[in-house]
C-alpha cells in the first residue's frame, strides 16, 4: 500500500484527497483499448523480462508463491490502462475548472496495484470501498496519508516528504528544465490549478535559480555582440 501511494503520486502528483478517495468504478477506472494489444519484444516468447520485480505471497497451503509485479512494464504490455477521473465535486478547485482530463497511472504500477486489489487489501478487512485503507479497516484519513508519506520518506531518506511537497518538488524540478511554456501549462491543467498558481505557489526555486536563464541569455547576447 505504501509503495502504491508513493508510486501513484509520482505519476499523478495530486492532492492527498485523491489518494484517500480512490474507488474502483467511481474515481478509479480500468479502461480497455479499442485497438488490439501489441507486445514488446520481451513478451514474444512468453517471457516478461528479467528486470521485473517479484514479491512473495503465502498460499492457502502455507507454501510461498512468487508474483510477477511487472515493474518494468510499459503501455504496450497491456490492452487496458488504469486512470483516475474527477468530476467538479471530486477535487478542491473543481468549481473553477470543472471535469478533469483522465489522469493516467503508470503501467509499471499495474502489477502491484492488481495484486493489492485481488489479494492484499482484504487482509486489512476494510469496511469501505476505497482502494486504500487504514490498519483498523477504516478509510484512510488526511492525517493517515500524511503519516504514510512522512514516516516512510524519513525512514528511507532522512527527510520528511508530505503530499503537498511532492507537487512542489515535481513542479520545481520541471520549471528548472527546458520544459516549454506549453508543456507547463498542460501540466497545470492536469494538476487542477492555474499556470499562475504553478508559478507562484508550487515553484520553490530561488530567485537566482529563476533568473539564471535570463543571465545566460544576456551573456550569450553580449558574447555575440563582442564577436561581431
Amino acid at each position: 500500500q505504501r509503495y502504491l501511494i508513493f508510486g501513484i503520486l509520482s505519476c499523478v502528483p495530486d492532492r492527498q484527497r485523491t489518494i484517500r478517495e480512490l474507488e474502483i468504478g467511481r474515481t478509479l477506472f480500468k479502461e480497455y483499448k479499442e485497438e488490439p494489444m501489441t507486445f514488446s519484444g520481451r513478451e514474444a516468447n512468453g517471457s516478461r523480462g528479467d528486470s521485473v520485480e517479484i514479491l512473495g505471497r503465502g498460499s492457502a497451503s502455507g507454501a510461498e508463491t512468487w508474483i510477477d509485479l511487472r515493474a518494468d512494464a510499459t503501455e504496450a504490455d497491456y490492452d487496458y490502462r488504469w486512470v483516475i477521473k474527477h468530476g467538479p465535486e471530486d477535487y478542491k478547485t473543481g468549481r473553477n475548472y470543472g471535469e478533469r482530463p483522465p489522469m493516467v497511472i503508470a503501467p509499471s504500477l499495474y502489477g502491484a496495484m492488481e495484486e493489492w486489489i485481488e489479494h492484499r487489501r482484504k487482509h486489512l478487512a476494510p469496511r469501505h470501498e476505497y482502494l486504500f485503507t487504514a490498519r483498523n479497516g477504516a478509510p484512510l484519513t488526511d492525517v493517515g496519508v500524511h503519516s504514510v508519506l512522512t514516516s516512510t520518506s524519513y525512514r528511507l531518506t532522512g527527510r520528511r516528504v508530505n503530499p503537498h511537497l511532492v507537487r512542489d518538488m515535481i513542479i520545481t524540478h520541471l520549471r528548472g528544465t527546458d520544459a516549454s511554456e506549453r508543456q507547463l501549462e498542460a501540466l497545470a491543467i492536469y494538476m487542477g490549478h492555474s499556470l499562475a498558481m504553478q508559478k507562484g505557489t508550487y515553484d520553490r526555486r530561488s530567485k537566482a535559480e529563476k533568473v539564471a536563464p535570463a543571465v545566460e541569455l544576456l551573456s550569450s547576447l553580449n558574447g555575440a555582440l563582442a564577436r561581431g
